[in-house]
């Protein structure tokens, strides 16, 4: 066994060192347009997250999936949106199924879908407790990364319209819940818990 490992243990550290000094690769800006689905119309001021997720591996058997970054952006007049393009770190080069996910929010709507590089909202006509649902899901999937402050603008404003909508006892669990998310992004879970 020790034969094994001192023959391993050369070809394991020159991989390491090569993790260790490979430069940071230069991920580019997302770029996109927001439109409203019925009208066709830009959506200016709708807030786009986007994050970055990869499952790697812990002590060469625990899977997990981590979001290793985020980058928001807000659109524009003509719903125009570009993220800051970032350097992902080689200490992610390892992690395998990388997606990026985007999920965007502008109040009183919902999101339909995605063709290319355009995205598609559509007013959302529900009951205000399908709305605060709604409203706690986009929180929930957002994505918690070491990128919290990031994303302190876009719960503010969905705990905005929760707090706006909210009245019975259960809408205000609701909105307490998305208020919660807003809390773990300032101050961390720990403060959030105690809050």
């Amino acid at each position: 066994m020790n034969r094994i490992i001192t023959a391993l243990l050369p070809g394991l550290i020159i991989a390491l060192s090569a993790c260790a000094l490979a430069p940071p690769k230069q991920i580019p800006p997302v770029n996109g347009q927001v439109l409203d689905k019925t009208t066709h119309q830009p959506i200016e001021g709708a807030i786009v997250v986007v994050r970055w997720k990869g499952t790697g591996t812990k002590a060469f058997v625990d899977q997990h999936t981590e979001c290793y970054h985020v980058e928001t952006a807000t659109t524009d007049a003509d719903g125009q949106f570009s993220t800051q393009s970032w350097l992902e770190e080689s200490q992610y080069r390892d992690l395998g199924l990388k997606e990026r996910m985007e999920t965007i929010y502008k109040a009183g709507y919902r999101y339909v879908r995605v063709e290319g590089d355009v995205h598609y909202l559509e007013r959302d006509t529900g009951s205000v407790e399908e709305r605060l649902e709604y409203l706690l899901s986009i929180t929930t999937h957002a994505c918690f990364s070491e990128d919290y402050k990031e994303l302190i603008p876009y719960n503010e404003a969905l705990y905005a319209e929760a707090a706006s909508i909210a009245v019975t006892e259960d809408q205000l669990k609701t909105a307490k819940r998305v208020r919660y998310y807003l809390n773990v992004v300032k101050y961390g879970w720990d403060e959030a818990d105690r809050r």
